[in-house]
């Protein structure tokens, strides 16, 4: 509730603002979760803290706790969408940094579901080549070839391998032939 509230509370939005300025995708990194106002961080933690005065929790446990959080900060926004219902992943909070209004959950989907502001990442969320493919930046051959490990991405430009092949973008599950390098 205190992310949602540094959202749509008035003037709490400029405290949260420092951490929205990394609003695409390709600015994303785990240091973009490091990145906010001491008071927006504060407000954050606010809620570890008011733990504390209702439930007795030993200093090691709450170190624990402030840790795992730490952990998970960074892994949501390191851009590498992972699935891990009904987990708030990557693939999720990039959305929340591209859109704004949606995804505000830390760990879990649930309340974001039932206030209908859950957004799912889509196929293209979760594979980059098919991204820049639907926005045009490459053609669907180029696409292929990449999925299929027969091409990489250099300097923005999607080169054929030459005698060796790159690993698979997209996994095709089980039975997948082992990529091989020359």
């Amino acid at each position: 509730w205190v992310h949602r509230a540094l959202h749509d509370v008035p003037f709490l939005r400029w405290l949260h603002h420092d951490h929205h300025v990394y609003h695409a995708r390709e600015m994303m990194s785990p240091f973009a979760g490091l990145a906010f106002h001491p008071l927006d961080g504060i407000a954050q933690a606010s809620p570890y803290v008011a733990c504390i005065f209702f439930m007795p929790i030993h200093f090691w446990t709450m170190f624990a706790m402030l840790f795992a959080t730490a952990l998970w900060t960074a892994t949501i926004h390191d851009a590498v969408p992972k699935q891990l219902e009904p987990m708030m992943g990557a693939g999720y909070h990039t959305i929340h940094h591209e859109q704004f209004n949606y995804n505000y959950g830390q760990y879990l989907t649930l309340m974001d579901w039932i206030f209908g502001t859950l957004l799912p990442p889509t196929e293209a969320d979760c594979d980059p080549a098919l991204r820049a493919q639907e926005k045009g930046q490459i053609s669907g051959e180029d696409l292929l070839r990449l999925r299929e490990g027969k091409a990489a991405v250099k300097g923005g430009k999607v080169v054929p391998l030459e005698g060796r092949r790159a690993v698979p973008m997209v996994s095709a599950g089980a039975g997948q032939e082992e990529s091989k390098s020359g």
